[in-house]
């Protein structure tokens, strides 16, 4: 492969819901820039896109994977995506650092929840968005409909670029409305034709339309355009460059990406129409210590952003890179900008999905992948140490499903532990924490599959496989009144003994306040150096609640008096002293079990409505608003932890797959008295199991 300058590259992520052709549409630009000899089918497993042996089995991508291919002189960067929700993160670091965006449609199924949320991902990251309607050779197929809830989600600003020959079973080809020619394919071969005459008159004002829309872009391009009535071919591809990388429209494709139609001309569109990355600034950065963003300029500072890591049995980590800034080569020194170590770039390559192509240099704008990098994670910033760069974090999405991982040997938790440290290198979403409080090693991941792909992942590649559990819910408790009393702690011994005397207050907080001590102790009861071992002490005792044995929130605990011995007290004493006193007015001031509650946020179909806000009173939720967007319904919750467990397999089964949510922690509120003696007897079963394996 030959080394492509920055005008000459472009970088397209196409995005869309699951099943809507995406790398059947990577596949047919593949076969019609004679880089395959056949049209790969992800039915069939034999995609060169979906390679990875987990895709093939599961008929469906996913990792984003760029994939380089070489059209009318230039280089263009396809990156493939998950469309799947579990797998949203492999999407958003293919966008971050994509010069324009493809989002896909299904003309059967249209606008969905997902369209929807691809569509706000672009808009947050300002990114240039065309959409492809393919299927249009499905006898269920409406590009009429799909067109129409298009429009409505872009306020009308998005303009036809191919129109369809027929639709359905009579769908056979599209007209090109920048070229004004028609083009079909047998058997996968594109063969121009004439424009049918039927939508002869429709082809010809959809490019008046599309004329007229590059012409709003100008002022001075309108007036030229209504005083000669046409603009020439030179003239309306600069002004349709413009006004995409602006986003003051988007332009529209059609076709049927199964069977080659329309993607020739989609991929003469990524040449003429679709800018190259000198036409697209990069993400914000800090360059210099001062925010700004950079031009995606070859003579400017180096500055490479990992978006992608991935691990390759020959080769160990893969780093796959977007080189924003300046001229990379292998052999430069470079710095991680946010960890200070420097780096040494090894072999460049590009990349055709699993294929490398070994590359001397890299311009600007281009993508690229390297090995053995020694510290650098996804998002780090390589630079020169000269002149530093370092972009922005991607948006990632915060993981919504929980579960508790147990493995049965000393061995296997050592396996775990190095597998699943591997894994959240290579994937942001995907996230583990140890929980003290009930020793538990907790993975969270975006949904059902995202958690089933981890877990057969540990199981392939380290040999471990572990049993998914439901997390201990982190039950507390607190107090509703005021309560005082003593504690003392007297021991004699042949030596010196053990003495601590002091008087506490507990009094309810506010929810969420957390614990305050006070030290109201006056005319040296207790002496200064024994008042922290007091708080110690009485912080001791609110690890561990009298009702359940959860720790204690939300109370003001204050010593107001005590006694002491010259040579039995001591530090340990009176930590003794505060547990035992604490715990012991704790029964009389009238002791709540509180329950964690969380923030749901739902996406469902309209039709879905109801099945959804039923199912969530059931759960105990309280539906706090309903938002209505296009066919989507966004419902806003309250729910307890406890009734979450496993929500998003209900949600896609209740919704036959369309309805996704997200999920935060919000506040503690108490237990329904009915449930608190259910919780308490199964915690104190716990307990006792546990024991008896000791």
């Amino acid at each position: 492969m030959k080394v492509y300058t920055t005008e000459n590259i472009r970088n397209v992520c196409l995005v869309g819901d699951k099943g809507v052709g995406k790398t059947s549409c990577t596949e047919a630009m593949l076969y019609t820039a004679k880089l395959t000899t056949r049209l790969g089918k992800v039915d069939e497993g034999n995609t060169v896109v979906d390679y990875d042996p987990m895709e093939i089995d599961r008929k469906q991508t996913l990792l984003a994977k760029p994939v380089a291919i070489e059209w009318q002189d230039r280089k263009i960067n396809v990156l493939d995506t998950p469309g799947y929700a579990d797998f949203i993160g492999e999407a958003v670091s293919a966008l971050a650092v994509a010069d324009t965006a493809c989002l896909m449609l299904d003309t059967v199924r249209h606008v969905t929840i997902s369209t929807g949320k691809f569509y706000e991902i672009c808009a947050k990251m300002n990114k240039p968005l065309c959409f492809f309607l393919n299927r249009l050779d499905s006898s269920r197929s409406d590009q009429n409909e799909s067109l129409k809830q298009i429009q409505e989600m872009t306020g009308s600003h998005a303009v036809l670029f191919t129109l369809p020959c027929g639709e359905g079973e009579s769908f056979n080809g599209i007209v090109d409305l920048l070229e004004m020619k028609a083009y079909t394919a047998k058997d996968g071969k594109v063969e121009e034709m004439p424009i049918p005459a039927d939508i002869l008159e429709e082809a010809k004002a959809a490019h008046t339309q599309l004329q007229e829309s590059a012409a709003e872009t100008d002022e001075s391009l309108m007036n030229k355009y209504l005083e000669a009535g046409e603009l020439s071919h030179a003239e309306l591809t600069k002004a349709l460059v413009s006004g995409f990388v602006k986003r003051d429209f988007f332009p529209v494709f059609v076709g049927s990406a199964s069977q080659n139609i329309g993607v020739k001309n989609f991929l003469d569109a990524l040449v003429h129409v679709f800018p190259s990355p000198a036409e697209v600034l990069t993400p914000k950065c800090r360059h210099q210590n001062e925010e700004k963003q950079l031009r995606q300029d070859s003579s400017g500072p180096v500055a490479v952003q990992v978006f992608k890591v991935t691990a390759d049995p020959g080769l160990g980590e893969i780093f796959y890179l977007k080189v924003f800034s300046g001229k990379l080569a292998s052999g430069i020194d470079l710095v991680n900008a946010a960890k200070g170590s420097s780096e040494r770039m090894g072999h460049l390559f590009a990349m055709r999905a699993k294929e490398r192509i070994e590359v001397a240099e890299v311009f600007a704008g281009d993508i690229v992948s390297t090995a053995r990098l020694k510290s650098v994670g996804i998002q780090d910033t390589l630079c020169e140490k000269k002149d530093t760069v370092q972009f922005d974090n991607f948006p990632y999405p915060e993981p919504s499903l929980s579960f508790a991982m147990l493995v049965k040997s000393r061995q296997e938790q050592d396996k775990l532990g190095a597998g699943i440290s591997k894994l959240m290198a290579t994937d942001p979403t995907f996230k583990m924490r140890i929980d003290k409080e009930f020793a538990e090693t907790i993975i969270s991941g975006m949904g059902d599959q995202h958690i089933d792909v981890i877990v057969e992942r540990l199981n392939q590649r380290y040999g471990v496989k572990p049993e998914l559990a439901k997390p201990h819910i982190a039950y507390r408790e607190t107090i509703t009144k005021k309560g005082d009393g003593q504690g003392k702690y007297k021991k004699q011994t042949g030596g010196h003994g053990q003495y601590g005397d002091c008087w506490l207050k507990l009094e309810p907080l506010s929810r969420g306040t957390g614990f305050e001590f006070v030290d109201n102790i006056v005319g040296g009861s207790i002496p200064g150096k024994f008042i922290p071992s007091v708080e110690k002490g009485v912080k001791e005792a609110m690890t561990r609640g009298i009702l359940a044995g959860y720790q204690v929130q939300d109370m003001r605990v204050t010593v107001f008096d005590g006694s002491y011995h010259d040579v039995d007290s001591s530090d340990l004493a009176f930590q003794m002293a505060a547990s035992m006193g604490f715990k012991k007015i704790m029964e009389s001031c009238g002791v709540q079990l509180l329950e964690p509650v969380m923030n749901v946020e739902v996406f469902v179909p309209s039709e879905f409505v109801g099945d959804v806000t039923n199912d969530m009173s059931s759960r105990r939720g309280r539906i706090q608003s309903m938002d209505h967007q296009g066919n989507v319904d966004i419902i806003k919750a309250q729910a307890p932890e406890a009734e979450l467990y496993k929500y998003s397999t209900t949600l896609r089964s209740m919704t036959s797959g369309a309805g996704t949510y997200t999920m935060s922690y919000s506040h503690y509120e108490p237990v329904p008295p009915h449930m608190v003696t259910k919780i308490v007897e199964e915690t104190q079963k716990e307990k006792e199991a546990k024991e008896k394996e000791k």
